[in-house]
């Protein structure tokens, strides 16, 4: 988050327009990311609006630790590996997420 993909891209640069409904874009903990991919290995097709309900049930937990502490306790035993479906499924799950255009995710 200190140099990478956080929500200050968003306010700096134009993106598309989304459409935001009750939604608002989610600024990701790395605890969350690593969550939405082991949710990903158990759903490839995760849609949205579950990896929202989900990621809100360790939103609190995730953003309360410790900056720069690990998340490691979120993924358990084999995390295991993503190929293209999976990771092309992953990139759009944190550009709608976030709202921050695809282009920018990759």
């Amino acid at each position: 988050k200190q140099t990478g993909l956080d929500m200050e891209l968003a306010t700096k640069v134009t993106m598309r327009d989304y459409e935001r409904g009750d939604t608002q874009p989610e600024d990701l903990s790395p605890g969350e990311v690593a969550h939405l991919c082991v949710m990903l290995l158990s759903d490839p097709d995760l849609p949205d609006w579950q990896a929202r309900v989900e990621l809100r049930k360790i939103q609190e937990v995730c953003r309360a630790e410790v900056e720069g502490q690990q998340a490691h306790h979120l993924v358990c035993g084999e995390a295991g590996a993503f190929k293209l479906r999976r990771c092309k499924r992953w990139c759009e799950l944190l550009s709608s997420l976030m709202m921050v255009d695809l282009d920018y995710i990759i």
